[in-house]
């Protein structure tokens, strides 16, 4: 445990790399917030298509959609060469069955849609945001019990911030498959001897909260020749504090549980294999149509409505197929709309910091006579011990 007086390391201020293009804010390579009302006027909604977060610059759409264009050719160049004679009655046959398959990729892709945007939120508000609001609520309890601008009440609110930020930063890690931590020692969120404690251990985001909930037990009845014993109230300070600890464990067991357990194989492959089926037939049925209306003399007329059947329907349900693929993991931080780790990191160290500087010397607190409590930390420890009991007290 940490003994008097140690210093802790100094946390770096992550100095955030924010840009704007196109409607959208960029943290890094990762999308932190956008207009809403710029990409839905006429004007914005087209700019907003080249952003670098836009569905439409992905390389596997725009794979998909020549790929589905360049089929539909080669079924015209041959239709034409063989010089089929289409009649009305084959163009009528191939509308009916892409009809049919317009309504089902419809349908199939809202119900995948809807499963996937309810597991994205859940990791953003039941993982990542249980984890921030459980440090939030650590960070305040612990500013209020060690308020003072000294070294040790200072060593116990930097170890903790450190601690509840560093598992932050190793869930992505931990998704990642990374197992280097130098980045993490640069920063100041990680010593190198805890480094080579977590090295072996698996699920490292919560052995920290296991850290944190023994720190906890040292603050409250640890010895005081190395730092403990100093929490106030520690018969009830320290089960709350416990509480918060194992809140913020299970926001980080919850997340993983998301991204580790996949939407089932069977589902998304037999979605996608309907979606590319769709695309295949939409590149028949717009072949077939092209050349009916090529051998009656009307290419123009008769084409312009099944090229952009041909563009829009093939681009339509990729999109979204990619699209509700990316919300199961936004944690990989490997594409533009995964979650801004790095944002989210620097907001937790200045909110947290916040709590904490508002009511410690010299900012405030704010109200009379504008200092903090100054425990009696040898007496609150013994709290229980003072607590009148039994009837020899009765009197």
């Amino acid at each position: 445990m940490a003994t008097p007086g140690r210093t802790q390391p100094e946390i770096a201020n992550n100095n955030l790399n924010i840009e704007s293009n196109r409607y959208v804010k960029y943290v890094d390579k990762n999308v932190l917030n956008y207009d809403s009302e710029g990409i839905m006027n006429c004007l914005g909604v087209f700019v907003a298509a080249a952003a670098r977060g836009s569905v439409i610059r992905t390389a596997t759409l725009r794979r998909a959609a020549l790929l589905t264009w360049l089929v539909s050719g080669s079924l015209l160049a041959l239709l034409l060469v063989l010089d089929v004679d289409v009649q009305s009655e084959d163009v009528d046959n191939v509308k009916a069955v892409i009809t049919d398959f317009h309504n089902l990729c419809t349908f199939l892709l809202g119900f995948f849609l809807s499963t996937c945007y309810a597991r994205w939120w859940a990791i953003r508000a039941e993982g990542i945001g249980g984890l921030w609001g459980a440090l939030d609520d650590i960070m305040m309890i612990m500013g209020a019990l060690f308020p003072q601008d000294s070294a040790e009440d200072r060593e116990v609110r930097e170890r903790v911030l450190r601690w509840g930020v560093l598992s932050h930063e190793l869930m992505y890690k931990q998704i990642r498959n990374e197992d280097d931590f130098q980045d993490l020692v640069a920063k100041g969120l990680l010593l190198q001897e805890e480094a080579a404690i977590l090295g072996p251990l698996s699920s490292r985001p919560q052995c920290v909260w296991a850290w944190m909930c023994s720190y906890m037990a040292h603050l409250a009845y640890g010895e005081e020749a190395h730092g403990g014993g100093r929490m106030p109230h520690a018969v009830t300070m320290f089960p709350k504090l416990l509480d918060f600890c194992c809140a913020a464990r299970d926001s980080i067991g919850k997340l993983f549980t998301y991204t580790d357990s996949q939407v089932p194989f069977r589902y998304v492959h037999i979605l996608s294999f309907i979606v590319w089926v769709h695309n295949l037939v939409q590149a028949l049925a717009s072949a077939v149509r092209f050349a009916f209306e090529w051998k009656h003399d009307h290419p123009l007329s008769g084409t312009m409505s099944e090229m952009v059947f041909l563009i829009f329907y093939p681009v339509v349900y990729t999109s979204l197929l990619h699209v509700g693929v990316g919300m199961l993991n936004p944690v990989r931080s490997a594409s533009d709309v995964d979650f801004p780790q790095a944002a989210y990191t620097s907001y937790m160290l200045a909110e947290n910091r916040s709590f904490v500087q508002s009511c410690a010397p010299p900012a405030g607190p704010p109200y009379c006579p504008g200092r903090p409590p100054k425990w009696n930390h040898g007496q609150a420890a013994s709290f229980a011990a003072e607590t009148p009991r039994g009837p020899a007290h009765s009197a």
